[in-house]
């Protein structure tokens, strides 16, 4: 999420200065002590970086926790001095079209189920993994079963980002005043790419382990 130009659109949707408005130091996130330019989730926890700093020469991240759901209205909150939260939130809860952008709740159901499904596939993939060293028509039929079991959790987890990163994605536009946008950018970063390859690589797998199981007694 990019919000290099919130600062100008609360300019020119409420005549604020944003002045004040951005984090110049980079070294936190979630206390109100204003906003990184570019918010990255990830399936633990969210980063926000000033835009002349990458994952690995600057930023700060949020504690690391199981299931961390996406929340980019809450991110935004969190960060803004606290003289602006009021004035930030009222600009883009009326903005129009934000009713789901601003609904934590519906983007933090729908990512938690989507982190659970893929500890479903991972976890499954590991044991297909495993049982497929013993082979026997039995281990093979059950190492089916947890690969097909596993390619089905990656393509909920999969359908469920990609609709969600879609929905979000609405905000981008968002006009306010004279036809100024609201200045948030959502983009789909690598994670979801990766993720659907996943899901590919295991249907892919799935030919030579049926063929296992059903050729190995012959």
């Amino acid at each position: 999420m990019n919000v290099s130009n919130l600062g100008t659109a609360l300019q020119a949707g409420t005549e604020y200065s944003s002045t004040g408005l951005y984090n110049s130091e980079n070294r936190s996130i979630g206390v109100n002590e204003g906003l990184h330019t570019i918010y990255s989730w990830g399936l633990y926890s969210v980063c926000g970086y000033t835009s002349n700093a990458t994952w690995d020469s600057g930023g700060a991240c949020t504690t690391s926790s199981i299931a961390h759901s996406f929340g980019p209205f809450d991110a935004i909150l969190q960060d803004v001095p606290l003289q602006y939260g009021n004035v930030v939130a009222w600009l883009i809860l009326n903005a129009g079209r934000t009713t789901k952008f601003t609904n934590s709740g519906y983007f933090e159901a729908l990512t938690q189920t989507a982190y659970y499904f893929i500890l479903i596939a991972t976890v499954f993939t590991w044991i297909a993994l495993g049982m497929c060293i013993w082979k026997t028509t039995a281990t093979l039929l059950f190492t089916n079963l947890f690969l097909i079991s596993s390619a089905i959790s990656c393509l909920i987890s999969s359908r469920i980002w990609s609709a969600v990163i879609s929905e979000a994605r609405n905000i981008n536009d968002i006009r306010i005043a004279q036809g100024t946008s609201i200045g948030i950018v959502i983009e789909q970063g690598n994670a979801l790419n990766i993720l659907w390859a996943a899901f590919t690589l295991m249907v892919v797998a799935l030919l030579p382990y049926q063929i296992s199981w059903r050729t190995y007694r012959r």
